[in-house]
């Protein structure tokens, strides 16, 4: 999405960064978790969001060659790029005048994803058991 070739890519630019704060975000959450002396686990969870104020499009191709759009009003990006720290970064893009069920919808999988953790302690707490390195198998 650039005026002239010479200029930033904006969606380019867009996924960059919110990668990146969510890399720090997280590597931080990791640092203060490292340091603390409780007996309980936290867990946090960055959600990566674009915001756009334009339309937004899925692309596909048909069987036969064909270009087909359908307009959306959110999208799941996976940006494979370094800058997430991770093989991939789950990065929401989202228009803006669907930013609001957009915010309802998250804070309802949030509230799932707690009463689950809350039926199923037992399997939620795996995830933070040290897991043995590939060299000790």
């Amino acid at each position: 999405m650039r005026k002239k070739s010479n200029d930033i890519d904006a969606s380019y630019a867009a996924l960059m960064q919110v990668a990146n704060a969510c890399r720090v975000q997280a590597l931080s959450a990791d640092e203060r978790q490292g340091n603390a002396d409780v007996d309980f686990a936290d867990a946090f969870v960055f959600i990566a969001v674009v915001v756009i104020d334009g339309d937004l499009y899925d692309v596909t191709l048909s069987k036969d060659g064909e270009i087909q759009t359908k307009s959306v009003e959110r999208q799941l990006v996976m940006w494979r790029n370094p800058a997430g720290g991770r093989p991939f970064t789950l990065i929401h893009v989202v228009r803006r005048s669907s930013l609001r069920k957009f915010a309802v919808d998250l804070h309802a999988a949030s509230d799932a994803l707690v009463k689950w953790c809350g039926i199923n302690s037992k399997s939620a707490l795996k995830i933070f058991e040290d897991k043995p390195a590939a060299s000790d198998k």
